[in-house]
């Protein structure tokens, strides 16, 4: 999205909002509010059609091994044709131990004993993953993380289908009433569309 929309957009929502709001008028403010939140996020160019991520290995190439599509737009600028934005997890999990509260519910919980399964640590599959990796089961501070993605059309499906795919974190150490509980849920990636990302 160009700076002159987005900025566009914070203007008709300050519109609805009350004249004391702390919301930022511009791009510019709203890029020094995150950074000031210590929530950086990551540009890694993609492909066209998604068949590959420009990263590590494979930052530097300018044609995909797969659709042998082009990197750049045409011209003489290079200018990406798609982009995903990756916002890191760690640095957000990290947070949420710095806080003593939240730190003493991160801890792992231990399973039901009633045999009824009331939280993910019930699961056979996570008791198995913990009986396999005795060392990452036996340190408390060790997340297990929950993903999550499902794509929407952000615009007027008559006028141009769009899709676009947010996938979300989530740390499955908390106890069962604080797991899905909105602050405990972490925009990790935007997939760009136009279309789907696929089943792979």
């Amino acid at each position: 999205m160009p700076i002159v929309e987005y900025d566009d957009i914070l203007d008709i929502v300050h519109e609805l909002l009350p004249s004391d709001s702390k919301l930022p008028n511009n791009f510019y403010q709203s890029k020094k509010l995150l950074e000031g939140l210590g929530m950086p996020y990551v540009k890694i160019d993609v492909f066209y059609n998604n068949c590959m991520l420009l990263y590590r290995d494979n930052e530097n190439k300018e044609e995909c091994d797969f659709c042998k599509a082009n990197r750049y737009e045409d011209g003489g600028k290079k200018i990406p044709r798609k982009v995903l934005h990756y916002l890191p997890i760690k640095d957000r999990l990290q947070r949420l131990f710095l806080h003593p509260k939240i730190a003493k519910l991160m801890y792992a919980p231990s399973p039901s004993t009633n045999g009824k399964m009331v939280h993910p640590c019930d699961r056979e599959a996570w008791q198995k993953f913990d009986k396999d990796n005795a060392d990452f089961e036996s340190d408390r501070r060790n997340v297990q993380l929950a993903v999550a993605t499902d794509g929407f059309t952000p615009f007027n499906l008559n006028a141009a289908p769009y899709s676009c795919w947010p996938v979300f974190v989530t740390p499955l150490n908390l106890l069962l009433g604080t797991l899905l509980r909105q602050e405990y849920i972490f925009l990790s990636l935007v997939v760009p569309g136009p279309k789907h990302s696929g089943k792979n």
